[in-house]
């Protein structure tokens, strides 16, 4: 329970951290903004993942599929063309 919580704490910590990060794609280069909003959104869905277990990480490893990783590189695609 004490370890949940701790996870908890620590997601909701990295989630704001991302949606700050995400505040300087607007600064970086073309070139990087692909690859630095693919790690944003990689992170997210794995953080959603550890929700989606309650945040019992310890039995289930938050994994993301093939699948996952496809429309996470189109959805970044799109926002690149924006």
């Amino acid at each position: 329970e004490n370890f949940a919580s701790l996870i908890k704490y620590q997601v909701q910590r990295v989630s704001r951290l991302l949606v700050e990060g995400r505040e300087l794609l607007k600064f970086l280069p073309n070139s990087l903004k692909l690859q630095i909003n693919m790690n944003i959104k990689d992170d997210e869905a794995i953080l959603s993942k550890i929700e989606e277990e309650n945040f019992n990480v310890l039995r289930n490893r938050p994994k993301l599929r093939r699948i996952d990783f496809l429309k996470l590189f189109f959805n970044s695609l799109l926002i690149r063309s924006k």
